[in-house]
């Protein structure tokens, strides 16, 4: 009956004692008991103690690392209004004091602590000031063409800021700019007329480009033309010096030989041959009269 007995103890301690709730990676936890937390906090792994008659439960916190974002609107130097985002990346950062104090002052929601829960508590006020701060020395006009500095502004500030909070800051960056109306007006304005300057730049280039092209055409016209004259000229030049006066009258001779043919084989026909020279004497005249 003794041995019964303590199997029985035995086996009521091990259900008892044995069993575990899991902490999935990037979180940690810590165990809720009915007079409150108990002083360890629990990395990634099991944690014992948990039997069907305990009263305590596994609380997590999300410790890994996300990107958020803060919306935000804000009066410029220029008392225009600017919407915009500030994008971040942030984790839980400290000492397991430091995360004592986040169970200590976060509500769990559904047995965990979110790190937009602690985000929240710790973080948001302090992104909203400084940026806040940074935006409001600068106009409208010159956030588009101050963006990285703009950035690394609010970087700087926050990053500082963030110095005395459980939470890690990297990657800060402006983001989804909501333009007013009346600067989109302006952009789109400016846009507009650069463009029409451009095309008038552009025909008035098209413009010279073809007037260059005909001066081109024309110039080499010119040049093939005085080209060809030269040509002709040195030709000519070069059969008058090739002709003598010896050589022309030998060539009327040939020329009168022919016609003196002509009349021997046709004497009694009505052609009449001459040298050109002599049409104009009386002789000619005559002649011609008589056939």
């Amino acid at each position: 009956m003794k041995k019964l007995f303590t199997a029985v103890v035995l086996t009521l301690v091990a259900v008892l004692s044995g069993c575990s709730e899991p902490v999935p990676p990037a979180h940690v936890g810590k165990v809720l008991s009915s007079s409150g937390y108990t002083p360890d906090v629990h990395p990634p792994g099991r944690v014992g103690g948990f039997g069907p008659f305990s009263r305590s439960k596994l609380v997590l916190l999300e410790t890994g690392t996300k990107t958020m974002k803060e919306t935000m609107t804000v009066m410029l130097s220029d008392k225009v209004k600017l919407k915009f985002d500030i994008r971040f990346r942030t984790r839980i950062a400290g000492s397991d004091a430091v995360i004592n104090s986040m169970f200590n002052d976060i509500t769990p929601v559904d047995g965990r602590v979110t790190l937009e829960q602690v985000y929240s508590t710790y973080g948001r006020m302090i992104i909203r000031n400084k940026s806040r701060e940074v935006m409001n020395d600068y106009a409208v006009d010159e956030v588009h063409v101050n963006y990285d500095r703009i950035s690394a502004e609010m970087a700087k500030a926050i990053t500082e800021g963030f110095a005395g909070v459980p939470l890690a800051m990297s990657d800060v960056a402006l983001g989804n700019i909501a333009w007013p109306e009346v600067v989109t007006a302006a952009v789109n304005a400016t846009a507009q007329a650069r463009a029409e300057v451009a095309k008038i730049e552009a025909d008035k280039a098209k413009e010279i480009a073809d007037a260059k092209a005909r001066e081109a055409i024309a110039e080499a016209n010119y040049n093939a033309e005085l080209v060809e004259a030269r040509t002709i000229r040195d030709y000519n030049k070069t059969v008058a010096s090739g002709i003598s006066e010896n050589f022309l009258r030998f060539k009327a001779l040939k020329v009168q030989e022919q016609m003196i043919k002509q009349m021997q084989a046709n004497p009694q026909g009505n052609t009449i041959y001459m040298p050109y020279d002599a049409m104009g004497t009386m002789g000619a005249q005559m002649r011609m009269y008589q056939k």
